[in-house]
């Protein structure tokens, strides 16, 4: 078995014991620490500072690869659980012990149930902890960030590397603007980060049968094991260990990309501070892209009305993703007499917002990371986007994450629905920005064609030519990781040597702010003059 606890701590250290001896341990009041590490009834380690962390307990199991492979200290003890609760604590304060006896919770212990028994316990530390930023300066005299470009070049920041890189940008050498600007810096392409994961394991508990003849580890500071007992710097920089359990320091760190972490929003809601701050939208918030867009005029499509499947949605929020990596999208639906039924349809997770108002329906994505923001409206089952009633009034329409005078990121679909079902066909009649019904074809074709993770066909050779060249220009360092995503370019096409859906749209991306670069407004490629 396997378990992850998130456990607050404001001390120097952890304990991990059995639930059995917290009466002795309290009445002790840290006068014979010694004597219950001895007994086998504690595990004491030390931590250079107080920070919170996530711990794993595993039980029965082998480690996995990654488990057995990232960790940077380790030591054994002994312990033991006779009544088969197992308690991971933040520090071994009385204090802290007594309240989760008194209360039965406390959030500075975890509780873990195990199989009642005498057990050898492998502690082991990750680079992920507040130990791991200490040893990383003092005893490696290395930068966080430097390692890790050195070590993985082109690969997207772990989430828990990146949370670092944003508290403390002097740990990437050459890159403290970017982290200074960290929103901004990914949707420009600069600084590439994984938002998924976000929760990192700290510290595992590998417990086994005890054996009388394993060798145990003494422990280096008196009662308690140190912070770096057991210490190796691994051959290659460790990517961290997934956790399942919720650890907020990184999500706050990473707001500006992933938005609020819900759990704590939940607790401001209920403690009735509404005060969201002033100012533009968090990411994560639901924006009312509607009334932002309201200044920009729809005007008829030339030539048209251009009719598409309304699964392709999708396709025309990635017109805007080119571009402004930020933007925000919304759906409205008039005259929907099946409105109630199409809002329970659309809020399939906690990253869409859908309701009904009479025969309307309202539908706003939350924002996040560029990346999770495409796949945010394909999440969407294609077969919801069909639920349409002939004669429905639909507009769709998309805004950047802050207001931009240049426009970029803005974009307006009017029509009518005609159809059910799979023969449901949505008639596009205006737009803005002013399209023919042959340009917005096209430039649906290029999104469509930016879904392949290896492939994307341009008009020609020359424009695939001058595509690869901006690309690796601007945004060469996405295909320069490992393995290789080398781009070639066959006739027409430019392919990845790797399929990457992460790298692809940036490709697409700059082939339409080639061709539409005067027809749809951009964010600016150029870096600010601060920087």
């Amino acid at each position: 078995m396997r378990k992850d606890v998130y456990v607050q701590n404001d001390s120097g250290a952890y304990s991990l014991l059995s639930s059995s001896v917290l009466e002795r341990v309290i009445d002790d009041g840290r006068e014979n620490d010694g004597a219950f590490l001895k007994a086998h009834e504690a595990v004491l380690g030390s931590l250079v500072g107080d920070d919170s962390f996530v711990a794993r307990v595993v039980v029965g199991e082998s480690l996995s690869s990654d488990e057995s492979s990232q960790w940077i200290a380790r030591y054994r003890w002994a312990l033991k659980v006779p009544c088969g609760k197992l308690l991971v604590c933040g520090g071994y304060d009385p204090d802290v012990l007594g309240d989760w006896v008194e209360n039965a919770k406390s959030d500075g212990v975890g509780v873990v149930e195990v199989p009642p028994g005498h057990y050898l316990v492998d502690v082991y530390t990750y680079l992920h902890s507040m130990n791991g930023r200490v040893i990383l300066e003092q005893m490696w005299d290395t930068k966080l960030g430097a390692w890790f470009r050195k070590d993985h070049p082109g690969r997207a920041f772990p989430s828990w590397v990146a949370g670092e890189l944003a508290m403390f940008n002097e740990e990437d050498p050459g890159h403290e603007k970017e982290w200074e600007k960290l929103q901004k810096s990914v949707e420009r392409g600069t600084l590439k980060v994984e938002t998924d994961p976000l929760d990192w394991v700290t510290f595992l508990f590998h417990l086994q049968p005890f054996d009388p003849k394993a060798a145990l580890t003494e422990p280096e500071e008196g009662d308690w094991f140190g912070a770096g007992q057991g210490l190796r710097k691994p051959d290659r920089f460790p990517l961290g260990v997934p956790a399942t359990a919720r650890d907020p320091e990184y999500r706050e760190a990473l707001s500006a990309l992933v938005g609020e972490d819900e759990e704590d929003q939940d607790d401001e809601d209920e403690s009735g501070d509404d005060d969201a701050g002033g100012g533009a939208e968090a990411s994560g918030d639901v924006v009312d892209v509607f009334a932002r867009v309201e200044r920009y005029p729809l005007t008829p499509i030339e030539g048209g009305p251009l009719a598409i499947s309304p699964k392709h949605i999708p396709r025309l929020y990635r017109l805007a993703w080119f571009s402004a990596t930020a933007a925000h999208a919304g759906l409205r639906v008039r005259g929907a007499t099946n409105a109630d039924f199409l809002a329970n349809a659309f809020e399939v997770s906690p990253a869409v917002s859908a309701r009904a108002e009479g025969d309307a329906l309202l539908v706003a994505w939350k924002a996040g990371s560029p990346l999770a923001m495409l796949t945010r409206l394909q999440g969407v089952d294609r077969e919801t986007w069909t639920l349409f009633q002939p004669g429905s009034s639909v507009e769709f329409a998309t805004c950047p994450f802050e207001d931009d005078e240049t426009g970029a990121g803005v974009s307006r679909f009017s029509g009518s629905t005609r159809g059910k079902m799979k023969d449901c066909v949505w008639e596009i009649r205006e737009s803005y920005p002013k399209l023919s019904a042959a340009t917005l074809e096209e430039a649906m074709a290029l999104a469509a064609g930016s879904e392949d993770p290896q492939c994307l066909e341009l008009k020609s050779p020359a424009e695939a030519k001058q595509v690869a060249e901006r690309f690796m220009r601007q945004l060469g360092f996405l295909v320069e990781g490992e393995p290789s995503n080398r781009i070639a370019l066959v006739g027409a096409e430019i392919r990845l040597e790797t399929p990457d859906d992460a790298v692809m749209p940036y490709v697409a991306m700059t082939a339409f702010r080639l061709r539409y670069g005067t027809i749809w407004p951009h964010e600016s490629e150029e870096e600010d003059d601060d920087e």
